[in-house]
């Protein structure tokens, strides 16, 4: 099964494989128990015509004892009704060893071998070997020989079984269709919740407000429980995020208020400068440093809002056609004279043409962030080389490597956490919110972000990207 699939085509998937395993099984039982059948009625026909023959054997071998051949052959002349009706024929061995019909049903005896037949060793299989007869031989005076003829007999008997096939296959028939009607009803509760779980899974909190609700009256039965029992969840879920946001934009509005009115005095302050020199500096450096850190910490309030509300899902996916090397050099055009300025080369060349459907706001974020980290921890004559290429028919990758300081392996998974910063890196500006904010972007994007980096070597950050988004 493929990685790419929505859990509702999982469902339905696992049931098609769940009836397929039922139908398989019951075709299976259907041939066993059509050859067992045809073993009991075969093996019965065969039974039933030793007697019958052997039977008239009987009577004629008595009328042959009594009398002589002569007689015989008048009897069964005047009489060979019992003898057609049954499909027999007697036969005479003549002087010259050939074989002459005497009385009975006509039939060609050219491929038929006259032979004492061991009645206790013959097998009812014995009836599928060609030609189908059976022959007696009566014990006398003259070699006289009945011959049962099975193939008209036997094709009755094909017949029968034929249409016990056909009344078995239909019952079959039936039982599949209430079967799967069954598998689709019992699972059709996972199948709304399938459907909910790719709903949320397109990270639109509007999706889970609008999830169908299941009466809990006591009457759900089965795979019904689990549904409202998970709906149930998913919605304290949502009232859960609701609060959430409800207590973070309280926060954001109250911590962005005092910053602003810090700000707004600080720079109210300096442009009134006193005429005490001494005061005046003092004053101007104490309140830029306020103004600052206010401006810092309302720009690290408002990323770490912005990574709240990417993680929640609060905006939906807006996805497009993206040429991505094309893409790549747009975005780092904005950075040249940056580069140029701190003598980095940022090289291009390893761009090959791909295309892929994704949301392209997103992904400029991503990879402003990887540049712009790039550029921060790259020394002047260092170079920023930036790749993209097709991985193979579904994915596509991007890179972005510089020469930089690096970063130890043990810190690799500890980067893209929020607010982290490793030792080698705080006398450098930031917040440790970038690659906090890259990881929950690619979250959404449902992409992958790889490192590759030791210290002192620089860093490579690789970004695997489906061709087009699961939704």
């Amino acid at each position: 099964m493929s990685l790419e699939m929505t859990a509702e085509s999982s469902i339905g998937y696992a049931q098609r494989s769940l009836f397929s395993r039922f139908f398989a099984t019951m075709l299976l039982c259907f041939v066993v128990i059509m050859i067992g059948v045809g073993g009991v009625l075969f093996q019965q026909f065969d039974n039933e015509q030793k007697k019958l023959l052997m039977s008239i054997a009987s009577e004629y071998q008595r009328i042959l004892n009594a009398h002589d051949g002569k007689k015989l052959s008048e009897i069964s002349r005047n009489n060979p009704e019992q003898l057609i009706e049954l499909h027999i024929a007697m036969f005479k061995v003549n002087e010259d060893a050939s074989l002459g019909w005497i009385s009975g049903s006509r039939f060609s005896v050219d491929n038929i071998e006259l032979a004492e037949i061991d009645w206790q060793q013959r097998s009812w299989t014995a009836l599928f070997s060609a030609p189908n007869y059976m022959s007696l031989l009566l014990n006398g005076e003259s070699n006289f020989w009945l011959v049962l003829d099975l193939n008209s007999q036997l094709k009755l008997k094909y017949q029968q079984w034929y249409w016990i096939a056909m009344a078995l296959a239909s019952l079959c028939f039936i039982i599949a269709i209430v079967v799967w009607r069954l598998i689709n009803a019992t699972l059709l509760p996972l199948h709304k919740l399938a459907s909910v779980v790719d709903k949320t899974n397109d990270w639109s909190l509007d999706s889970l407000e609008k999830l169908e609700v299941m009466p809990d009256d006591g009457k759900n039965t089965g795979l019904q429980v689990l549904h409202v029992s998970i709906n149930k969840l998913l919605r304290r879920l949502l009232a859960t995020i609701d609060s959430m946001e409800n207590t973070v934009d309280a926060i954001a509005h109250d911590l962005r208020t005092p910053l602003a009115r810090i700000s707004l005095s600080a720079e109210k302050t300096l442009s009134n400068r006193s005429s005490n020199t001494n005061e005046s500096a003092e004053l101007h450096h104490a309140l830029s440093d306020c103004a600052e850190s206010a401006q810092q910490a309302n720009h690290m309030l408002s990323t770490l809002m912005g990574i709240h509300d990417e993680a929640s899902g609060k905006y939906s996916l807006e996805t497009s056609v993206v040429n991505l090397n094309k893409f790549i050099k747009e975005t780092a055009s904005y950075y040249q004279e940056l580069a140029e300025d701190r003598n980095i080369y940022i090289c291009t060349k390893n761009l090959s043409p791909c295309l892929l459907t994704t949301d392209a706001g997103r992904l400029n974020q991503i990879l402003v962030n990887l540049i712009d980290n790039a550029l921060k921890y790259s020394e002047a004559g260092s170079k920023i080389r930036l790749s993209c290429g097709e991985l193979n028919a579904k994915e596509v990758f991007l890179e972005v490597s510089d020469q930089g300081i690096g970063i130890e392996p043990k810190y690799h998974q500890l980067i893209f956490k929020r607010l982290y910063r490793v030792d080698s890196s705080r006398t450098s500006s930031g917040y440790g919110l970038g690659l906090a904010q890259v990881s929950t972007l690619c979250t959404t994007l449902n992409a992958k972000i790889e490192l590759s980096s030791s210290l002192g070597q620089g860093s490579c950050f690789r970004l695997v990207l489906a061709k087009k988004i699961a939704r």
